[in-house]
């Protein structure tokens, strides 16, 4: 329930979609599996190519007005990023948002571009379009591995467009923990139910897990969320609100850095893997 909660209450700490662990679920299909049997028809998953549809589109851009406020310290990148147990460079997951009405599609790709011994480098594309307005810009965050179960686990964050040196930006500040001496209250806010789900078709693969429905007893708002054990990131394949759909299109293990990062500090000691 608290990891459904954060979620609804947290969207900008990405997610966002942060601690969604869990047991509930498990994966049919592992997901480093390749398979065979596709058939020929059945499209390729790889990434999507996020800046076709970017640049056919009409619509103003509005990338450097979306980044500024994190350039020049207004606003600061999430404090937590949820990653893989046994991370490997290369590995992404990548999701579409598309708004009930059609009047906008959201692209979001989680990538891991370097491990190391201490740290982990992860990349987050976002490609928004809208009828008004587009944006498509990159979030990079450095994870601690000793804090990579922690409720803050980023180190540095650095934005920018693809192709180009990210500019390093503040990362938020841990909210503080109610204490001891907080007064509790027991009004109910959510309805919660939670029910098992297998067969679930999406990136070319099978799914099996936890589907939980949280209902908000004062707006009446559904969130209804696909929750597996293998996952990456976050470990949510599927999210449905009464706004929009969100679903996993691809994951793959060999995605590519979309900064330039030759001149970025690196771990001292040696690499974990590469």
């Amino acid at each position: 329930m608290q990891r459904v909660l954060a979620f609804l209450v947290t969207p900008v700490l990405l997610l966002c979609a942060f601690g969604f662990g869990g047991e509930n679920g498990n994966v049919l299909a592992d997901p480093k599996d390749k398979r065979e049997d596709k058939a020929e028809d059945e499209p390729d998953n790889k990434p999507v190519k996020e800046g076709d549809a970017f640049k056919k589109s009409e619509a103003p851009d509005t990338t450097d007005a979306t980044i500024k406020p994190f350039r020049d310290g207004t606003a600061k990148a999430a404090y937590r990023v949820t990653v893989l147990h046994d991370p490997k460079s290369g590995q992404y997951w990548e999701t579409t948002s598309t708004m009930k009405d059609g009047s906008a599609t959201t692209t979001t790709r989680w990538t891991i571009v370097r491990v190391e011994s201490e740290t982990i480098l992860v990349e987050k594309i976002e490609m928004s379009l809208r009828k008004s307005s587009k944006h498509r810009y990159v979030t990079a965050f450095t994870v601690s591995m000793s804090a990579r179960d922690s409720f803050a686990n980023v180190k540095k964050a650095w934005i920018g467009k693809p192709g180009e040196k990210g500019k390093e930006i503040t990362v938020m500040e841990k909210p503080v923990q109610p204490g001891p001496d907080a007064k509790e209250t027991n009004e109910v806010k959510y309805e919660h139910t939670q029910e098992e789900f297998e067969g679930l078709e999406l990136a070319g693969r099978s799914w099996s897990g936890m589907k939980s429905t949280t209902k908000d007893l004062r707006t009446r708002r559904v969130t209804k969320l696909w929750e597996v054990s293998n996952g990456w990131f976050d470990r949510i394949i599927k999210m449905e609100t009464d706004d929009a759909v969100t679903e996993l299109v691809a994951m793959g293990d060999d995605g590519q850095a979309l900064l330039k990062w030759d001149d970025v500090e690196k771990d001292e000691k040696k690499p974990r893997d590469g």
